[in-house]
C-alpha cells in the first residue's frame, strides 16, 4: 500500500509550526489585546502561551503514541475506543481547517485591492486553485513556500520591532505600567488573554503532518513546544514595541495595528500590507495541507468517502481530499458570510482540544504519572472554561 513521503525533518516541520501559529492573526490581534489590558497587555500574552501550555503538552504525548497524520481522531480513537468520536473529531477538525481556510481566502481578496483591481470572486477562486495545486504537487515544495513565508512573516515582526523601538518617538502606554494597578485591571489581563489565546493556535496542525516528518515521535514534541516559545518571544516583542509607539486607543482601534505603528515610526504601510498577504497565503496554505491529511487518515470504509484513502501514484499526496477540501472552502468562501462561521469554529477547535486532553487522561490513567495527567486535566479544565467564556469575550 502507498504512503506518505517522510521529507520534512527538524527544521521545516519547526517553521511549519511557527508559521501556523503566528499566521495573520497577530498582524490584527494585537491591538485588540492591548485595547482590552491596556498597559498590562504584556502580562495577556503570557497568560494566554500558559493557557495553551498543557494542550500542547498533551499534543506531544500522544503523537508518541499515535505518529498518524489524522492526529486528533487517531488520538479520540486510542482513548474512548469509539470509532464514531473518532470520526466526528476527524470531520470537526477538517472543518476548523475550512473554515479557517475560506476567511484567510477573503482577506486576502481584500488585501489583494489595495494594489490590484479585481473581481474578488474572480481572486478567490484564483487563489484558491493555486494553494490545492500547490498541496498537491508534493508536501516538500508545499513546506518550503510554507518555510519562506514564515520566514517573511518573522522579518515583518522583526522590522516593526526594530523600527519602532530605535525610532525618535515620545514613549507611549507601556511607560505606565504601574504594579498598584494590576489588582484593578485584571478582569481586563483575563479577558484579553482569552482573545490572545487564539494567537497561539496553530501547533495542534503540525500532528496531522506526522506521516511526512522524519522521526515524528522525537521531532513533534520538541517542534511543539519550540514554535509556541519563539512565537510567544515575537509576540511580546512586537507589542511592547507598538504600545511604545502608538497610544492604547489607537491601538485598540486600528484594525491594521502594525502597518499603523510601522507607518507612525517613520515606515511605508503599504510594505506591511504586503508582508501580511503574505502571512494569509501560508495560514491558507497550512488549513489546506491539515485538512487535506486529516480526511486521508480517517480511512473511511463506506463508498464513496472510501476514495479519499488513496495516494496519488506521482506526488504520494492525498489528492482526492485535497480536491475536495479545496473545494468546499472555496464554496464557503464565495457563498457564506464568514463571520459568524468562524465564531463557530473557535468553539469546535476548544472542543477538539478538550478531547485531546482527555483521551490523553483515558490512556495513561493506570501509569504512575501523576504530573502527566494533572498537566491533562488542566489542560480539559482550561477549554472548557474558555469554551464557557468565549460568547463573552
Amino acid at each position: 500500500m502507498a504512503q506518505l513521503k517522510r521529507s520534512m525533518g527538524f527544521f521545516q516541520t519547526f517553521l511549519y509550526g511557527l508559521g501556523t501559529i503566528v499566521g495573520a492573526g497577530i498582524y490584527a490581534l494585537i491591538g485588540k489585546i492591548a485595547g482590552q489590558a491596556q498597559e498590562f497587555a504584556p502580562l495577556s500574552l503570557v497568560l494566554a502561551f500558559l493557557i495553551a501550555l498543557p494542550t500542547a503538552y498533551s499534543y506531544g504525548q500522544m503523537v508518541k503514541v499515535a505518529p498518524k497524520c489524522a492526529g486528533e481522531a487517531e488520538y479520540v480513537m486510542r482513548g474512548f475506543k469509539r470509532r464514531y468520536l473518532m470520526l466526528v473529531t476527524g470531520w470537526a477538525v477538517t472543518f476548523t481547517g475550512i473554515i479557517s481556510c475560506a476567511t484567510l481566502i477573503k482577506a486576502f481578496a481584500g488585501y489583494l485591492q489595495v494594489f490590484i483591481s479585481l473581481p474578488q470572486a474572480l481572486t478567490e477562486g484564483l487563489f484558491t486553485a493555486g494553494l490545492t495545486i500547490l498541496a498537491i504537487k508534493g508536501i516538500r515544495e508545499s513546506m518550503w513556500v510554507s518555510v519562506s513565508i514564515t520566514l517573511i512573516e518573522v522579518a515583518g515582526i522583526l522590522l516593526v520591532s526594530y523600527q519602532s523601538l530605535t525610532a525618535s518617538l515620545p514613549v507611549q502606554s507601556i511607560a505606565h505600567m504601574q504594579v498598584e494597578n494590576l489588582g484593578t485591571a485584571m478582569p481586563g489581563i483575563v479577558a484579553a488573554s482569552f482573545l490572545a489565546f487564539y494567537a497561539f493556535i496553530g501547533f495542534e496542525d503540525m500532528v496531522n503532518l506526522a506521516e511526512e516528518i522524519k522521526r515524528p515521535e522525537k521531532t513533534l514534541p520538541i517542534t511543539i513546544f519550540a514554535a509556541l516559545i519563539v512565537a510567544t518571544l515575537l509576540y511580546l516583542l512586537v507589542l511592547i514595541a507598538s504600545m511604545r509607539t502608538l497610544s492604547l486607543d489607537a491601538l485598540g482601534a486600528s484594525t491594521s495595528p502594525m502597518a499603523d505603528v510601522y507607518a507612525q515610526a517613520g515606515g511605508n504601510p503599504k510594505l506591511l500590507g504586503a508582508i501580511g498577504m503574505f502571512a494569509i497565503i501560508n495560514g491558507a496554505l497550512a488549513q489546506i495541507l491539515m485538512g487535506s491529511r486529516v480526511l486521508y487518515g480517517l480511512k473511511h470504509q463506506s463508498w464513496p468517502l472510501s476514495k479519499l484513502n488513496v495516494l496519488n501514484a506521482t506526488t504520494q499526496t492525498p489528492a482526492r481530499s485535497t480536491i475536495l477540501v479545496g473545494a468546499i472552502t472555496l464554496g464557503f468562501a464565495l457563498l457564506l458570510p464568514i463571520e459568524s462561521l468562524a465564531t463557530w469554529t473557535s468553539y469546535v477547535i476548544l472542543m477538539v482540544f478538550t478531547m485531546v486532553n482527555l483521551s490523553f487522561l483515558l490512556i495513561i490513567k493506570n501509569d504512575a504519572r501523576p504530573f502527566a495527567k494533572l498537566i491533562a486535566m488542566l489542560g480539559a479544565i482550561t477549554n472548557i472554561t474558555l469554551i464557557g467564556s468565549h460568547i463573552n469575550l
